[in-house]
């Protein structure tokens, strides 16, 4: 799977809460560069015209943004860029957020734009920016006690490790974070993106008999959670993991546990669903991976 397809394609993998939750588009437009930030990112996975509109709105404001306001909107402009299709434009307004962001002297705001690059750079398919993004993210956060911070920028590297086949340092980011996100929830260490990008990682590192019990898990969450689309994918990484620890058929759903959703979602996605019901077999289907550092669970950046 290119990165194009891949990890942050699926910004829209939390589309119904981010839908039920986003603010309406018909507001007044803000009056503060702070206030279209906000409304922008709130917007641009439910409505990217809508957040365009804000981000264009936000620049042309008396008060001159700094170039850390500046870079957010821009990037608020170049996911909603993505999301309609235009592609081109998003690229070359990433560059422009590189430069900016070398422009920010607070650590905090400037790792925080960082890791807006590394996600914007591996959106456009360029995986060693990403890279080199994310680690000095993760050096600014160490050398300056951004401590918080961390479980959001280790997040990042081990959806891009795993990307890149780096699997083994990927699984222990990972295990990292789960361990932490289970012993102090957070909003920036949510256990089910964790998770799912872990069982995503043991899969594809040949240590799918690991993943199990992270699937099972992951399937009763999700479901509760109405992410359809998601269970699915949990669904095919279970018979796959199946498969490869021995073929257990058994322990695997029936036909009645894939709901119309997520088979019209298993069309859509050209898997095909004929052992066991909802599982992928396509040859090099890859799941893709789930990005939590743009849901609508989060709080505010600033």
């Amino acid at each position: 799977m290119s990165p194009k397809s891949g990890i942050f394609v699926l910004a829209s993998l939390m589309a119904l809460a981010a839908t039920a939750s986003a603010p309406d588009p018909a507001e007044p437009l803000p009056a503060t560069v702070e206030e279209a930030i906000e409304r922008c990112q709130a917007l641009e996975h439910a409505d990217p015209r809508a957040a365009m509109q804000i981000a264009t709105h936000g620049l042309q404001l008396d008060a001159l943004p700094t170039p850390g306001q500046k870079a957010s909107l821009l990037g608020c402009q170049t996911w909603s860029n993505y999301y309609q299709g235009e592609n081109d434009q998003a690229r070359a307004m990433t560059f422009e957020i590189d430069q900016l962001t070398m422009a920010v002297d607070d650590p905090e705001e400037r790792l925080e734009l960082l890791v807006l690059a590394a996600s914007l750079h591996f959106r456009g398919g360029d995986q060693v920016s990403a890279l080199e993004y994310v680690y000095e993210a993760q050096t600014l956060a160490e050398s300056n006690e951004l401590a918080a911070h961390l479980p959001l920028v280790l997040g990042h590297l081990a959806i891009y490790l795993t990307e890149a086949g780096k699997f083994d340092a990927a699984i222990s980011h990972l295990s990292t974070l789960l361990d932490l996100a289970e012993s102090a929830p957070t909003a920036s260490a949510p256990i089910v993106p964790i998770r799912y990008n872990l069982a995503r990682a043991l899969v594809l590192g040949g240590r799918s008999e690991e993943a199990v019990p992270h699937l099972q898990w992951l399937i009763e969450a999700m479901q509760e959670m109405g992410l359809t689309s998601r269970v699915a994918s949990a669904q095919s990484m279970l018979a796959r993991s199946w498969r490869e620890a021995g073929g257990k058929q058994a322990s695997m759903p029936g036909p009645e546990s894939c709901s119309s959703r997520q088979a019209s979602y298993i069309r859509s996605s050209m898997i095909r669903a004929n052992w066991p019901p909802c599982a992928a077999n396509r040859p090099g289907w890859r799941w893709p991976g789930m990005n939590w550092s743009r849901l609508n669970i989060l709080p505010a950046k600033r």
